[in-house]
């Protein structure tokens, strides 16, 4: 009885392994495709171009970062077909639109509040005469 169980549960794993598709074989232009930068209006540009520009003012970064060796070669890594913007862009570009876009999440978040505090933190240092 056993043994009629075993055979039917290896024939209907047989038969799932046979209804599985076969991997279609690629072209060459798909493959070249790959490899190509992409368009400036691709989806992908957007996003990691946001990203960098949110990391940047997240972790207080120079926008030289743009230009460093290292930063240049790590987005090369994570996605080849992505180009890198320049310092200027970032700065005149990337960073004005995050901040507009964080203003105006601020802007609705508070627009229907009543009363709002606002508290600052002020100190001197004496290494800094001018603080």
């Amino acid at each position: 009885m056993q043994e009629c169980k075993k055979r039917k549960a290896e024939e209907e794993q047989n038969d799932q392994l046979k209804k599985k598709p076969k991997p279609s074989r690629q072209t060459i232009e798909s493959c070249l495709a790959k490899t190509q930068p992409f368009d400036s209006k691709h989806h992908r540009v957007s996003d990691i171009t946001n990203i960098v520009g949110l990391m940047l003012a997240l972790d207080l970064q120079l926008y030289s970062i743009a230009e460093d060796i290292g930063f240049r070669r790590l987005i090369k890594v994570l996605e080849p077909r992505y180009t890198l913007p320049s310092r200027k862009t970032i700065s005149e570009n990337v960073i004005p639109k995050l901040y507009a876009d964080v203003q105006q999440r601020m802007v609705a978040m508070i627009q229907d509040c009543v009363n709002i505090s606002c508290t600052t933190d002020a100190w001197i240092t004496e290494s800094d005469p001018t603080s």
